[in-house]
């Protein structure tokens, strides 16, 4: 903190020098270089809220998408998709579908696949931020039977014999499935295979048990997920960080913005909304299969690919 002169004939600072102090010399009055203040600190905030927009829409739009499907716990739809669902963006003509949303805050999880008989199928794990981290299917581990151990980051326990890890970056996973489909008389059968995917907590798998499957005969009515806006996103966005925060060597670059838009919105840096004032958890929802955002998509366009040459 110091004393410096205002007006025409301040003394200008040196050549490259910048700052509110060197800024002085340009403006007449004390207003004016708290307005000068003002303004700056405004485009600051502006700027880390338009970069905590960015990297939060993913995370965002995943939470909504994903908190329609029941909590651990596969959903599989016994029909081909036709020109009225709107549920699936870009889908495929010749592929099942297959949708969960699986919590890793309790504990590993257990996938079975069943043998497919060389059936083309893919089971898609994307993170919170929409990142697919692994596949389990034909072209990845082949259609013979397997158990994959879904396990939260950093997990350390030991695992029962014969069944494969894959480590997730975030608590939460998104699964996404596809089956193939050769023709309308090939559905029943295509249909059996998805009754053989299963998710089942850790524990209660090493101890025989295995979780029903859940397969509907068609697609329920689909209602828009919109976006929240404005003060309502960073809510949201508070929301999924808390529960799935950036995987390692992310973090530094979304702490200073969302930090400092907290600030802004008169909150603490921990938190972007209060816990009663969140809106991701008023909204009713109920288990549909979903797929928006640009990864979705680029998966619904590389399977359709994978489908045609399989066949």
């Amino acid at each position: 903190l110091g004393l410096f002169e205002v007006g025409p004939a301040a003394v200008k600072p040196p050549r490259g020098s910048v700052g509110l102090y060197h800024l002085a010399w340009q403006i007449d009055t004390i207003e004016q270089l708290a307005d000068m203040a003002k303004s700056l600190a405004e485009r600051r905030v502006f700027s880390a809220a338009v970069a905590a927009y960015v990297y939060g829409l993913a995370p965002v739009a995943v939470r909504q998408t994903v908190q329609r499907f029941p909590e651990n716990q596969v959903v599989s739809i016994g029909k081909l998709v036709d020109p009225a669902v709107r549920t699936i963006v870009f889908p495929n003509v010749d592929t099942t579908y297959t949708v969960g949303r699986l919590n890793l805050a309790v504990g590993p999880l257990v996938i079975d696949v069943p043998d497919t008989g060389g059936r083309y199928y893919v089971i898609q794990l994307l993170d919170a931020y929409s990142n697919t981290f692994a596949y389990v299917g034909r072209r990845t581990t082949g259609s013979q039977a397997g158990s994959y151990a879904l396990v939260p980051p950093r997990y350390a326990g030991p695992l029962p014999a014969g069944v494969k890890r894959i480590e997730s970056p975030t608590n939460l996973v998104w699964l996404l499935g596809r089956t193939l489909v050769r023709s309308e008389a090939d559905l029943p059968a295509a249909t059996q295979v998805m009754s053989g995917y299963r998710v089942t907590a850790l524990a209660s798998w090493a101890a025989g048990g295995r979780q029903d499957p859940l397969v509907l005969p068609a697609f329920p009515p689909s209602p828009p997920l919109p976006i929240p806006t404005g003060r309502a996103f960073y809510d949201a966005l508070a929301v999924a960080l808390a529960e799935s925060p950036p995987p390692p060597g992310e973090n530094e670059g979304v702490d200073e913005p969302v930090a400092e838009v907290a600030v802004a919105l008169g909150e603490d840096d921990d938190g972007l909304g209060r816990e009663d004032d969140r809106p991701g958890q008023q909204v009713e929802h109920e288990p549909l299969p979903g797929r928006p955002g640009e990864e979705a998509q680029r998966a619904g366009h590389e399977d359709a690919r994978i489908s045609s040459i399989s066949r």
